[in-house]
Formats: C-alpha cells, sequence, structure tokens
C-alpha cells in the first residue's frame, strides 16, 4: 500500500470518527420534546379588539361601562389584561365619572379592575356644576361597590382649588373622597 493511500484512508477513519462522536454528543444532550401543559404557560386563550361592556343594575340601567382597545384573557391564572381601558360610572342613567388609563388588569375573581400607566378620572358637567379631576399613578376600583383606592400621589382639581395627597379612598356612591396622608391644598376664590 502506498503511503497516499495509507493518509486518505486515515483521514477518512478521524472525519468518521468525529462525525459519529458529534452525533453521539448531540443525541446524549437533547432530550425528546415533552407535551407543554397549557395550564403552565401565560397564552391568551381569547381576545377582543375594540370592546364595550356594560353592566346593568336589576332594571336594566347602567352601572358601569367598559370600554378598551384590547383585552387579553389568560387561562392560566384568569387574569384579563387591558389596553387603554376607559371606565365609565353611571348614576341615573347618566355618565357620573369617567376614568381612562395606559393599561388595566381584571383580577380572576372579577370584582376588582387594577389600572395603571397614569390615570386619569373626571367627573362629568352632567353630574356636578364643578367637575373635579383627579390625576394618580394607579387606582384599584371596585366597580360593584362603585369605589376605588390608591396608595401612591393624588392630585384632585376642580376650577378653583387643587389638592396634592398621598393615598385617596373615593365613594362614588356616596359621592365622598377620604385623602390617606401628607394633604395639602390651594383654593382660588371666585
Amino acid at each position: 500500500m502506498s503511503p497516499t493511500y495509507l493518509k486518505r484512508i486515515l483521514a477518512f477513519t478521524v472525519v468518521a470518527a468525529l462525525a459519529f462522536f458529534s452525533w453521539w454528543l448531540n443525541q446524549k444532550n437533547i432530550s425528546p420534546p415533552t407535551a407543554l401543559d397549557s395550564n403552565l404557560r401565560h397564552d391568551p386563550d381569547y381576545f377582543a379588539e375594540d370592546l364595550v361592556v356594560y353592566s346593568l343594575d336589576a332594571s336594566g340601567k347602567p352601572q358601569h361601562q367598559l370600554q378598551a382597545e384590547h383585552l387579553y384573557h389568560y387561562p392560566d391564572d384568569k387574569s384579563t389584561q387591558l389596553t387603554r381601558p376607559h371606565f365609565v360610572f353611571y348614576r341615573d342613567q347618566n355618565p357620573e365619572w369617567e376614568i381612562d388609563a395606559a393599561q388595566g388588569h381584571i383580577m380572576a375573581s372579577g370584582d376588582e379592575v387594577f389600572l395603571s400607566g397614569g390615570v386619569m378620572a373626571k367627573q362629568t358637567p352632567e353630574s356636578t356644576s364643578t367637575p373635579l379631576t383627579l390625576t394618580t399613578e394607579d387606582l384599584l376600583i371596585h366597580p360593584d361597590i362603585k369605589q376605588a383606592q390608591t396608595d401612591k400621589d393624588v392630585l384632585l382639581q376642580d376650577k378653583f382649588s387643587s389638592t396634592h395627597a398621598t393615598g385617596m379612598k373615593v365613594d362614588i356612591a356616596d359621592n365622598t373622597i377620604k385623602f390617606l396622608s401628607n394633604v395639602r391644598g390651594q383654593y382660588a376664590r371666585p
């Protein structure tokens, strides 16, 4: 046998051994794919765009309304994410408060809505002669009992005054606002 022929056989054997070794390592490190349990993933099972949902009382009068650009429901934790939610509370079939935010999250129980990303709430001109405007970072709403609260900084304004505070509880049904701490205000005489 010629030396060239032996070199070729040796080179072929080395390449074949490297190929086999690479295949063997690949098989050792790759486990067979496992089926993913949909309950362990956080993937939406349904979504909606440009939705409007009304909640009515027993006589058919609107209690509150929720609008959003996008809604995503997640089955793993039964939560719902909202994009650009717009929430309206009604009194005697007239809008009383309108609340806007960048994002929202409806808890699994459905009785709480957490708004975040800059929240602005406004009383409507139909509900009062001096409507209030409320601004805060986030707001937890309890729609069925018409209450809302936050522990963040709050700015409450009307055309004559402004009030700054840290934390607040609003009872929309009773039309009361309770500030929790660091309250300071300014009043301009009309």
